[in-house]
């Protein structure tokens, strides 16, 4: 069972999105709000899976929503759908974390595709990354399995790798380069030939460093601000 919530200030626009998301089989439940006001008192009471949120609800910006359900409420679990009736490349967007970005008139098969790429890895979130750790003196080392969901970064150090969790580092010897296919898949990118990043624990895109939620930050190469500008088309698609 998922939940999805709707905020646009066009009823039309609303009634589109119920209608596509009637004809996708998942267990869900839909609610849908036509101001920004109503859409954060019920973000207190509510948790969602998924939010589809217009940029612009009447004179209100889409944007104080998504930021209000991340940083007052601490939200970082609802993947945020941005919809837009322009085509524009906002950076600052992406601050938010977002899932996806949708152009109006909506497009059923692009939703369809949302909600369902969500469910995949709403799914992949109970998979683990399986390693050694290093074995200290007069210790065994141990096998470690660790969900990537619970993973914030991955940083090279020479011959090891530190596995950052909001639990605690450890490490294990590796390369970047071996496993970044395997976290790719898991909703990770590479800001710098050194890192990998889950997405999902971005809180702000600065021009030189990624801040995490825990408020580490992360920096980012030339090469790297290459790899979120294309994610941030990939999302926009």
């Amino acid at each position: 069972m998922i939940t999805i919530g709707i905020c646009d200030d066009e009823k039309n626009c609303i009634r589109e999105l119920e209608n596509v998301l009637q004809e996708i089989s998942t267990d869900k439940t839909v609610q849908s709000f036509l101001s920004a006001e109503d859409m954060m008192d019920s973000l207190e009471k509510n948790r969602y899976d998924i939010l589809f949120l217009d940029i612009m609800i009447g004179k209100r910006n889409g944007k104080e929503v998504a930021e209000y359900l991340r940083k007052q409420l601490r939200n970082y679990h609802t993947a945020i759908v941005w919809i837009s009736s322009i085509k524009e490349k906002d950076v600052g967007l992406f601050d938010v974390n977002p899932f996806a970005f949708i152009e109006k008139p909506i497009h059923k098969e692009q939703v369809i595709e949302i909600v369902n790429r969500y469910i995949s890895i709403k799914n992949m979130d109970s998979e683990v990354f399986i390693f050694d750790t290093i074995q200290a003196e007069g210790k065994n080392k141990q096998k470690l399995f660790i969900p990537y969901k619970d993973i914030l970064f991955v940083e090279a150090q020479q011959r090891k790798l530190k596995i950052v969790t909001n639990k605690g580092v450890l490490e294990t010897y590796g390369k970047i380069s071996r496993i970044k296919k395997e976290f790719y898949l898991h909703h990770f990118i590479s800001p710098h030939n050194s890192y990998l990043v889950n997405c999902k624990q971005i809180h702000k895109v600065l021009q030189e460093t990624i801040i995490l939620n825990n408020g580490e930050e992360v920096p980012i190469s030339r090469q790297g601000k290459k790899e979120l500008h294309l994610l941030i088309d990939q999302i926009k698609r």
